[in-house]
């Protein structure tokens, strides 16, 4: 579906409250724009929602693109550690624990940004969970009130998000 606005927001937040709306899937997931996901990024997020029975499914790590071919992975705080201590990193299910939530959100340098979480849509509605109109800093209020009421989350050891951060093509 496509909807136009009046007039740009100067944010991403109402337009992304106006395509959860409009949202008609289980599931849905931001994309901004300017970035892209890989082929299969849809089929394994659906995949392991349907089959942990979650809230939100997000990964650990995404591509920056800082430029046409400078390209790096980013880690969260949890998989970054692994990965100094030569650990594996497995994918993880944490069910209805407020305090390992609020320690992923605020300790381990976890992801504030929206395009990072596959989250059930009847979740978010249920809750009231939308994004603030506000210029900026609507992802990390957003995905503040995402941790508060999820009772079900499912990490993925994957990069399946290329974020993108230039001008150039």
């Amino acid at each position: 579906k496509l909807s136009k606005t009046e007039k740009n927001s100067g944010g991403g937040g109402m337009p992304r409250n106006i395509g959860l709306k409009q949202a008609s899937g289980a599931y849905v997931l931001f994309v901004d724009a300017d970035d892209f996901i890989l082929l299969n990024a849809l089929e394994t997020l659906y995949t392991a929602a349907k089959e942990n029975n979650t809230d939100v499914v997000y990964t650990s790590s995404y591509y920056f693109m800082k430029a046409k071919n400078d390209i790096y992975r980013y880690r969260d705080g949890l998989r970054t550690k692994l990965f100094k201590e030569g650990k594996e990193d497995n994918p993880t299910l944490i069910v209805d624990d407020p305090n390992k939530n609020l320690q992923r959100l605020v300790f381990d340098r976890n992801f504030n940004f929206a395009w990072m979480y596959f989250v059930r849509r009847d979740f978010l509605l249920e809750n009231n969970i939308d994004f603030p109109s506000v210029s900026s800093g609507e992802d990390h209020l957003w995905v503040i009130q995402v941790y508060c009421y999820a009772k079900r989350f499912f990490r993925i050891p994957k990069a399946l998000y290329f974020y993108r951060r230039y001008t150039g093509e």
